[in-house]
């Protein structure tokens, strides 16, 4: 090894390159994270599917076009966006005297502008492989039952 000087670079050296340099990783670090907790919670509600502060809004926006839905789980998929399962239309109430529509799956789509604002605004509903249950009800016989089964609708 040489005990030789280097000979300084023309225009002086900037003493600043180690504070941006650690600047630069803590903000990389930074993004790096935030990316994986959004990979984290998609993966999340994809799996899991929504909590109920999020189902509510829904319910309620649905309620108010007189859509009455009762669903096990609301998952997000991410082809097709929102997916209710096990879904129940109609009356909240289990009346045998009343039609009853079942599914196992309503595709909701929703207005992406509104999601922003937190509004669940639902444009078109999408339904797989229902069931369509209608009670025919005659005096004096017992009651027999109309079955419509693999509904597709959008």
């Amino acid at each position: 090894m040489s005990l030789e000087k280097k000979a300084p670079r023309k225009g002086g050296s900037f003493k600043g390159w180690p504070a941006i340099r650690l600047c630069f990783r803590w903000i990389r670090i930074i993004l790096l994270l935030l990316v994986f907790v959004l990979i984290c919670a998609l993966t999340y509600i994809s799996e899991v599917g929504l909590p109920d502060y999020v189902k509510r809004p829904l319910l309620q926006n649905l309620g108010s076009h007189g859509v009455v839905l009762q669903f096990s789980r609301l998952r997000w998929r991410w082809a097709r966006g929102f997916v209710a399962e096990d879904v129940d239309f109609g009356s909240v109430k289990a009346d045998p005297d009343i039609p009853r529509l079942t599914l196992r799956e309503v595709e909701l789509h929703l207005d992406h502008s509104q999601l922003f604002h937190a509004h669940f605004k639902v444009n078109a509903l999408i339904l797989r492989d229902g069931k369509l249950t209608w009670p025919l009800l005659y005096t004096n016989r017992p009651a027999t039952f109309l079955n419509v089964t693999n509904l597709q609708a959008q």
